[in-house]
């Protein structure tokens, strides 16, 4: 039997006590949370959230999973493991096109698993709007994508040409351009298909949202205090979402550390904010990657210089790739996850005779929202200032030297404790864009660089 992804029911916290199963049954009161899971009968995939990582101890030691009578439940901890990729070129041929619309498709030969395309050879600068449609007979599509933005605007250093979906077995990608309000683009001299030799790739990384408040600053500096939804998480980016127009403004994200026998702010991430926005089109840069932090939170900078405070209304935390459970259900009926033991219970790592799931089992479900992005290289980022490097490396380097620097991928979540092995898994006429404004100039202090590769992070 194929497995099935199941996602858990929102938190309930709860006393072990008055939870829904027996009180006899129970074993002693050494958890703090309660989530009930629903299943079906056969193999399982329950995927892991932000609330559990927030909430459970490190490594997840703490995670048991009970039946509505009190057995224990065994299950495997799958590490994350990114499936072997690879970039497919397609055959592109115009579709019809109107006065509305124009676009092309890409035919990639036969059935494969992919989870975006690539646009190259468009000639810039461009801002378009454009749905994507999928399919594995040209009869039957699917959208894949609803009205996104793809550009390629040289001067403002924005640039996204790769357009992420849900992963899928296609053969044929239509994009159709919305020509209503922009001059029509030539079509892309190769169109490529990243390819997962495993399937269930995700489209975009697991995400939770960040608490903030505004902090007293001095002129021309927005300062903010976030609160992550707990310590020692896995994140690698935080979304910032922006009000207002146009955005040109070095942001700085800063963690309290203990140096030298004093609490000292130590640099984790740092990048410059861009957005331009046109005829209801926007073309954004609002990703801050940073190292994984130790703490529950974050300060955030923003240099303004002489434009009004930054319109802060939301920042989001992105997670690294993270782990899955494997398990089994003999009936299907409800289950619990319970964890959160005390600091002070002297709770062991559990131990179980569980057999592996067979190979590829887990890839028979296509759920878009098991597994996150990998972190860009901070050497990438041509906006670096050097001793804003310096200070990350040589935070990254202090949490190396306490062996906690590595991420849910490199740690593996290995179950040393546990007796179990995680065996690892896994044709329109072209035209120029003229209605582009020029570069604006209003947001001191920072002139143009050269391109950020990190900017093409959808």
């Amino acid at each position: 039997m194929s497995a099935r992804t199941i996602s858990v029911a929102a938190l309930i916290t709860v006393a072990v006590a008055a939870g829904a199963f027996a009180q006899d049954a129970r074993p002693a009161p050494q958890f703090r949370f309660e989530r009930p899971i629903v299943t079906a009968a056969g193999p399982q995939r329950l995927r892991i959230d932000a609330p559990i990582l927030a909430q459970a101890r490190r490594e997840l030691t703490d995670l048991r999973i009970f039946d509505n009578v009190g057995r224990e439940v065994p299950y495997l901890l799958i590490p994350p493991a990114p499936p072997s990729l690879a970039w497919a070129p397609g055959r592109v041929a115009p579709i019809a096109a109107n006065q509305k619309v124009s676009g092309f498709e890409a035919d990639f030969g036969n059935l494969q698993t992919i989870d975006r395309i690539r646009l190259t050879g468009i000639p810039a600068p461009f801002m378009k709007r454009a749905n994507v449609e999928g399919s594995g007979d040209r009869a039957r599509w699917t959208l894949l994508r609803d009205q996104i933005t793809v550009f390629d605007l040289p001067d403002y250093q924005l640039q996204q040409l790769e357009i992420p979906f849900t992963s899928g077995s296609y053969r044929y990608v239509r994009v159709t351009w919305d020509d209503r309000n922009s001059a029509r683009v030539s079509r892309p001299a190769v169109v490529s298909a990243r390819t997962a030799v495993h399937e269930g790739v995700a489209a975009a990384p697991s995400t939770a949202p960040v608490e903030f408040e505004r902090r007293p600053s001095e002129p021309g500096k927005s300062r903010y205090h976030l609160r992550l939804p707990g310590p020692h998480l896995p994140l690698v980016a935080l979304d910032l979402t922006v009000g207002g127009g146009y955005v040109l403004r070095r942001a700085v994200v800063t963690e309290s550390r203990l140096s030298n026998g004093r609490m000292a702010p130590v640099i984790t991430g740092a990048t410059i904010l861009r957005r331009i926005v046109q005829d209801g089109l926007s073309a954004t840069a609002l990703r801050i990657q940073i190292a994984r932090p130790d703490e529950p939170e974050l300060d955030l900078t923003i240099d303004d210089g002489d434009n009004p405070a930054l319109d802060l209304k939301g920042v989001t935390a992105v997670f690294d790739e993270l782990p899955w459970i494997y398990f089994e259900s003999e009936d299907g009926a409800p289950l619990a996850a319970r964890f959160g033991a005390p600091a002070g219970d002297r709770l062991e790592p559990p131990r179980y005779e569980q057999p592996q799931p067979e190979p590829h089992q887990h890839d028979q479900d296509q759920s878009a929202d098991e597994l996150g992005e990998c972190e860009m290289p901070a050497d990438e980022d041509p906006d670096h200032d050097p001793e804003l490097e310096d200070e990350v490396r040589r935070g990254k380097l202090e949490r190396h030297r306490r062996g906690e620097a590595r991420s849910f991928r490199e740690e593996g979540l290995r179950n040393r404790d546990r007796g179990v092995a995680t065996g690892g898994r896994r044709g329109a006429k072209a035209g120029r864009q003229r209605d582009l404004p020029r570069p604006p100039r209003p947001e001191r202090p920072l002139d143009p660089r050269p391109w950020d590769p990190r900017l093409d992070d959808p």
